[in-house]
Order: C-alpha cells, then structure tokens, then sequence
C-alpha cells in the first residue's frame, strides 16, 4: 500500500515537500573485517523518498528486493521488485551508488486501460546486463490482464529503463518451472527449466543475441521413476558459463548413490555440459543431505584460479548451510564452510566474483541480530583449513537491514546488495498543523549497501554541502564542493553535467519541494568513483498576517477580532474534513 492510502491528509500535503534520505552506516557499525565497508545506500518503501512519479500523478517507492541489484554501462544501479498487486504496479529502480542519495521508481508492468489491472511478473533471477543495452531477467509466473493470450507460466524478458518488461516470443508459455539463467560474454543467454508433472524432470535451453530459441539438453527419466530416482540429476537450477565456455549447473534432485556415502539418498547433482556437444552432458559430483541441499537459492560462481565456487542453503551439523569448490575438471570436490548460526545461516542469493579476486557472499539469517551476514572465501587459503571463510559483517536489521539477497560486482570494484526487509528509521518533518513535531518512522521494505574492498587504501576525498538545507521560495543557498586526487566529476540529480572538482553554485529553486544534488567524480588513487550527495529542502513562503485594526477604544476589540478569525478558519477547516 503506498503511502497516499494511510497517510492523514495533513501529512500526505507534508509529504510532498518533505523527503528523507539515507545516511552511511557508521563506521564499522557490525564489521567483523577492517579492510571492509559496508555502506547503506537506501531505505526502501519510504514513504517520503525522492521517487518518481507514474502517469496518474501517484508517488510511487520500490520495496523488498528478492535479488540484489545490478550495475548498469551507465553507472546506475537498477532492480525489480516482486511486490505488485491488481491495481499497484510492480516498480522498477535506479539510482547512482552514492549513500544518501535518492532513487527513481518507475512501473514495468503493462497495464489494462479497460480494467486498470496490470502484468504481475513473479522474478526468479537477478538481472543480466546484455552486451547490447539493457538487461535479461528471469520470471517465474507471469499473469497477463492486457490483449493478447494470458499465461501462468514464466519468461525471459528484456528490461530497459523507461519501458515495461517484454517477454522473449520465443518461449513465452513455455517455461512451466524456470530454475535459472546466464550469459556469455558473447551474448547468448543459457537457462534451465523443469515440469515434473508433465514428466520433464529438467531442460537445459539456449537463446542467441538474435532471439532464437533452441533446446539443447533435456534431462532423462527412465519409465517408472520419481525425479529423485534419475541419476543424471532432476529440477535444475542455477547455472554460469565457465571461461573454458562449458555451462555448469546444480540440479536439486536426483543423483546416483554413492558409495563413500552409504544410506544417504542423493539430494542433486552438479554437471558440466559443452554447448557444441549438448548430448555428452556428465555429472560432476552427487550432493548427499550431510552436505547440502540445493534449492532454488543456490549460486554457481566462478573464481580466477580454475575452480568453480557454489553454495548450497541446508547441510552441514546444523542444516545452516555450506559453501563448497569443485575444479572445472570436476576434480577435488571440497566443502569449504559448513555455518552454525552465529556465522550465518541458510546462504542464498548470488555469489560474486571481487576485483580482489575473492568470492564474496551473503547468508539470509543468523549472526548476532540473526539478521544475516556477509562472508568472503579467500581462495588463495581454500586449500587450508578453515577453507579460506572469513565473516565480515552482521546485519541488524535497523538500520542495515536484514534478510540479504545475495552480490553483483560493480564496474568500479565494489560490490553490491540488497536487503528484502528491514531499513532505517527516520524523522518525517510534518508542516500541517503549524509547528507540530517530527514524527519517527521505521521502514520495513529493506535497503540497498554497498561494499568497499580496500576501505583502509587511501582514496580521492569529495565534500558537497550547501549554505542552508532548508529555505523558504525565494530564498538563495549556495551549493559548494571539492574533490582531491579526482577528476571527470558529473553532477546528477537536480543538476546535470560535467562539473569542475571545486566550485560553487548559487541555487534559487522557484518553487516548494526536495531537491537532490549529486556529485560523483573518478578516483585517481582507488579507481572507479567517489560521491556525495546533498538535499536541499525549499518550503513555501510564509503566508502573511494581517494586524486588527483598532476599534478606538484602546484595542480592547484587537483580541476578540484575533478570536473571530481562529474560529472562523476552525470552521473551515472542519467543513473541509
């Protein structure tokens, strides 16, 4: 429900003029690593946010991201929620990784003129970025309200910003049960898929830049057996293409018994198959419960030193979960990490490559808020005790969030996440009545962080700041900034533009209303970017007050014409209600 729907009237007019931002977390709040930084970028599902606007004049906010979000060419982050409904529609984001700064929302499903009713597009994957522009997404279910054929089965889709989600032709109506996807450099898109009811205990399909659709690999199930009886494995899910050019993949049932595993039943399998050779696929290794579970939040990832790193949700002593290795030659399988609870519980959500050349991941619960964590391998020690695992940070749930969903690497070496629930709370400023008090506010839609690898390496400096944060129409503020060991700075926001890396700016905003200025410029000693970001706050003018006239008989009416006015307006203003 958006915030127009529960807000009092006085504070829906308060909520057009007044927008709150999210602050950094501070300073290794619940880190357990120095040489790491975990930023808070944005509260999501705040109801006074910098948002956009859809076509019917409604504010729209973005809440609890199943996926984290994804590095555009263009220095955005961008993401989907999963929330929608009938008459809300599900909403896409973008903003610029700069903490404290605002983010754009916008609808992506198409909508029924006739019923008002939109697509509900249920996700299954985090975004893609295509080599030719925009993204490739993955949706489990997919309701259609609009002309043309309805469906309830999933798609790939392509997302740009500024369009509605568009489902490939080629398979639409076709994906009954949608494990995952991945993309080649090249950009052909490899996904999985499976339909048990209908005895297809798994597909393995390809889709070339040009948007054909072929099929390359269904999974065998000999007459009379269940998915968990098929040897070559069942239900597929998550997947990656290997710099070699191999697809590796899990499934998450099947499997043939081991015998260095006697009375556990096989609970999936991880295999390799060559895209010019789709019908030699072959099964590298065969999951029993004692290591892990596979299922639906499982991650391939791939890390520089020849072994591919993947996690499983349950196994271990305590059914918290593992994270394993096994070489691309699917040799030397090893459980790297079995969690406990207070390390992390249950991982899930995507693995991510660093530019440091570690594998870095998150877990959905546990730690000491048991509201999640974050943890790396450090492959160079995967081969020692221990397996390299190293716990960085704890979420908290207020103000960090909690419930995260996994990591993308960004193009300027960080990394990036998302919570589904929790955030921060924060002080909403209500203008109507006159001079009522802030009012706290706790948001539960979760957040977006960053995290900075090299927190203890010296970096290019920034500072923006403005005169006054809050004036009234009319009133000048001067926006002034500096940047050390930075060059290339490009304003965004309420300004645009290349921008020097020192300077001033006088700022006369015509009218009522939040007003975001961001500055972002190359780092010349870290690499990639740093920024800052600053709101300035523009409240109408004061309305003015006319004095009572003297009645001549020394003012004694002053006061019981001040009285006829106050009732006067209380009047009206209950008529008004």
């Amino acid at each position: 429900m958006t915030p127009e729907n529960t807000a009092p009237a006085a504070r829906r007019a308060a909520a057009a003029l007044a927008f709150a931002l999210c602050a950094a977390l501070p300073a290794g709040a619940q880190t357990l690593n120095a040489d790491i930084k975990v930023t808070s970028l944005a509260g999501l599902a705040m109801p006074e946010a910098p948002v956009s606007v859809d076509q019917s004049g409604r504010k729209m906010s973005v809440t609890n991201l199943d996926a984290p979000p994804r590095y555009g060419s263009d220095g955005y982050l961008y993401a989907i929620s999963n929330q929608r409904s009938g008459s809300n529609p599900q909403r896409a984001l973008r903003m610029k990784p700069v903490a404290g700064g605002s983010y754009e929302a916008a609808a992506v499903a198409a909508v029924d003129p006739a019923t008002g009713f939109n697509e509900q597009w249920s996700l299954a994957s985090m975004l893609l970025r295509r080599p030719a522009g925009g993204f490739y997404g993955l949706a489990r279910t997919v309701t259609r309200r609009v002309a043309g054929p309805g469906f309830e089965n999933g798609a790939v889709f392509t997302f740009e910003w500024g369009r509605t989600l568009d489902a490939l032709p080629s398979l639409a109506g076709k994906l009954s049960s949608p494990g995952g996807i991945a993309l080649a450099p090249d950009g052909t898109l490899f996904g999985t898929l499976s339909d048990l009811a209908n005895g297809l205990p798994g597909r393995i399909y390809r889709i070339d830049p040009a948007g054909v659709h072929a099929v390359l690999y269904d999974f065998p199930l000999a007459a009379g057996e269940t998915a968990a009886q098929a040897a070559g494995g069942a239900w597929p899910l998550a997947l990656t293409v290997a710099g070699n050019g191999q697809v590796y993949g899990v499934a998450g049932s099947g499997g043939a018994p081991r015998a260095d595993k006697p009375g556990e039943t096989p609970a999936g399998v991880l295999y390799r198959m060559d895209p010019a050779s789709p019908a030699a696929l072959s099964v590298l290794h065969t999951f029993v419960p004692s290591e892990g579970s596979l299922d639906d939040t499982a991650a391939l990832a791939e890390g520089r030193d020849g072994w591919l790193y993947g996690s499983a949700r349950a196994g271990g002593a305590a059914a918290a979960g593992m994270v394993y290795r096994i070489r691309l030659d699917g040799s030397g399988f090893a459980v790297l990490h079995t969690f406990g609870g207070a390390d992390g519980k249950f991982p899930s959500g995507p693995l991510a490559l660093a530019a440091d050349g570690n594998i870095y991941g998150t877990t959905r619960n546990g730690g000491a808020s048991d509201a999640g964590t974050l943890f790396r391998i450090v492959t160079a020690r995967a081969g020692e005790a221990g397996g390299g695992f190293e716990p960085l940070y704890q979420f908290r749930g207020m103000p960090d969030g909690k419930v995260p969903v996994g990591l993308t690497a960004g193009d300027d070496g960080r990394l990036y996440g998302a919570t589904r629930n929790g955030g921060p709370e924060y002080q909403r400023a209500v203008q109507f009545p006159p001079n009522s008090p802030p009012e706290t506010v706790q948001s539960d839609g979760g957040t977006l962080f960053q995290v900075e690898l090299d927190a203890l390496k010296p970096g290019a400096t920034l500072s923006l700041s403005l005169s006054a944060e809050m004036v009234t129409v009319g009133t000048q503020a001067l926006l002034s900034w500096t940047a050390t060991d930075a060059a290339n700075c490009e304003a965004s926001g309420t300004w645009s533009g290349a921008q020097p890396v020192t300077g001033t700016l006088a700022l006369t905003p015509p009218k009522a209303g939040s007003y975001g200025y961001t500055l972002s410029c190359d780092d010349l000693l870290k690499g990639g970017k740093v920024a800052a970001s600053t709101t300035l706050r523009v409240n109408p003018a004061a309305a003015v007050v006319l004095e009572p006239q003297s009645a001549g008989n020394g003012g004694a009416a002053g006061p019981l014409a001040l009285a006829a006015l106050a009732l006067g307006w209380a009047w009206r203003r209950a008529r008004r209600r």
